[in-house]
């Protein structure tokens, strides 16, 4: 299941492990952060082609001396970063249910041998 879990699992334990609620709540912890940020992130980055077709006089506004439309693009990079940021630290309580569900699936497995 995990890497170095000591845990070796047959096509039928998968299965049970993905029919379990814990599993479930695992890909829905999942879902929840994922999404909204990819959908955040996607917007946020066409929006700065769609401004510059549609309102190019807005984008050319210089702030110190440099564009907006180059303000715009250095802010992607910072929000790539702080979405990194912020999975890092959603990637711990992902970490959390998984090894949860490590440790029931040991614990199924040394009851049914």
């Amino acid at each position: 299941m995990a890497v170095g879990s000591g845990l070796e699992t047959s096509g039928a334990e998968w299965n049970r492990i993905a029919r379990g609620s814990q599993f479930k709540r695992l890909i829905k912890a999942k879902r929840a952060f994922i999404l909204p940020a990819f959908l955040i992130f996607a917007a946020y980055c066409l929006l700065m082609p769609l401004l510059t077709a549609f309102a190019p006089q807005v984008m050319a506004v210089k702030v110190a001396s440099v564009s907006l439309l180059y303000c715009f693009g250095l802010s992607v990079i910072l929000l790539a970063w702080l979405m990194v940021v912020m999975y890092v630290k959603a990637a711990a309580r992902f970490d959390v249910l998984v090894n949860d569900i490590v440790s029931e699936a040991k614990r199924q497995a040394e009851k049914s041998e």
